[in-house]
């Protein structure tokens, strides 16, 4: 993907014109992160014109990560309600507190959490969870 990001970036009359070296130098993987993966690639450009053949460069990847389904990782938490991973766990009821609106109780205040209670899980009943 970023070879062809690269080739793309290459057929812009403008962005080739910034270019010095039509071959892209990929050092590999310089850091795994806990939601990152940091891989450096280098592109030789006129002096000044780093920064934006570098912006062009990053839009064209996110482009074909996205085209080819790859994710950019971010920061997430999966949560598990006392059972295994394979789905058997049984559904927790999640109330909205907030403004009344379907499936919220009335008189819940605009505190803008979610309560999740359920009796057969390991979660203390009416727990609250921030959004």
């Amino acid at each position: 993907m970023l070879r062809q990001a690269f080739a793309e970036l290459l057929a812009d009359e403008a962005m080739r014109r910034n270019v010095l070296s039509e071959e892209l130098m990929v050092d590999g993987v310089t850091e795994l992160a806990d939601s990152a993966v940091n891989i450096r690639v280098r592109i030789k450009t006129l002096p000044g014109a780093q920064w934006a053949v570098g912006r062009a460069f990053n839009t064209l990847v996110k482009k074909h990560f996205d085209a080819a389904g790859i994710e950019m990782p971010f920061p997430h938490l999966t949560v598990y309600f006392g059972q295994d991973k394979d789905g058997s766990a049984p559904p927790v009821r999640v109330v909205l507190q907030g403004e009344q609106g379907i499936g919220q109780e009335e008189g819940a205040g605009p505190s803008g959490q979610i309560s999740v209670a359920s009796e057969r899980t390991q979660v203390p009943q009416g727990a609250v969870v921030n959004k």
